[in-house]
């Protein structure tokens, strides 16, 4: 047989989208330990395809929504939804880990566009991206609902409503305290368990009251 018809013959057809995304989704699995999901097999539904082939306009709460049409965001999509199989309880090294892993790919990604002109506009999507998991992940042990409903949104999903009107509907970087206040507050605790003020003491002691 000719040369040419028995390299056609070796090549092999790509897989189609359907069985790329389902591997990439058992990979970012195996980053949290579990080689499968029970209900893997609800992709085969079409609101499941849609979801992914096509690009839906969601709230986005003012987060990036991930464009999953995007074939490069595949991996990315599958490595966030593995964060929200994470339980509450799991250690802060290992949702950490996890989490760098995901910073690895925006980063590989970002050094890809950097080497052409004209992507700009995604550069800047994937460091809001960054900056939306960082968020998750520093207020993932503190509010872990509030944290995953971060990554929902970015999944193109609704969030999911608090048990408590307490508790937020998204997590927020909490604003501490300086440290000259917390210092003040020192000095003032020490003024107090004075016996005795002199007139400096007073003076200070009105001060930091005010």
């Amino acid at each position: 047989r000719p040369a040419v018809e028995k390299g056609r013959d070796d090549c092999e057809a790509l897989p189609s989208r359907k069985k790329m995304v389902k591997r990439m989704r058992k990979l970012a699995l195996s980053f949290t330990g579990k080689g499968g999901v029970a209900d893997e097999e609800k992709e085969e539904s079409p609101q499941d395809n849609s979801a992914s082939d096509t690009k839906v306009e969601s709230k986005n709460y003012g987060f990036y929504v991930i464009d999953q049409s995007d074939h490069h965001s595949i991996l990315l999509t599958e490595m966030i939804k593995g964060q929200l199989m994470l339980k509450q309880a799991t250690k802060v090294s290992v949702v950490k880990c996890y989490t760098s892993l995901i910073f690895d790919e925006i980063g590989a990604r970002i050094k890809n566009l950097a080497k052409s002109d004209g992507n700009d506009t995604l550069i800047q999507e994937l460091e809001k991206t960054k900056k939306d998991i960082q968020l998750y992940l520093n207020t993932f042990k503190k509010v872990s609902r509030a944290a995953k409903n971060i990554l929902r949104v970015m999944l193109g999903t609704d969030p999911v409503p608090a048990k408590v009107s307490t508790e937020p509907l998204f997590a927020t970087e909490e604003v501490k305290s300086s440290s000259s206040s917390g210092a003040a507050k020192a000095a003032l605790t020490k003024l107090k368990k004075k016996k005795a003020f002199t007139p400096a003491d007073t003076a200070l002691n009105r001060a930091l009251s005010s």
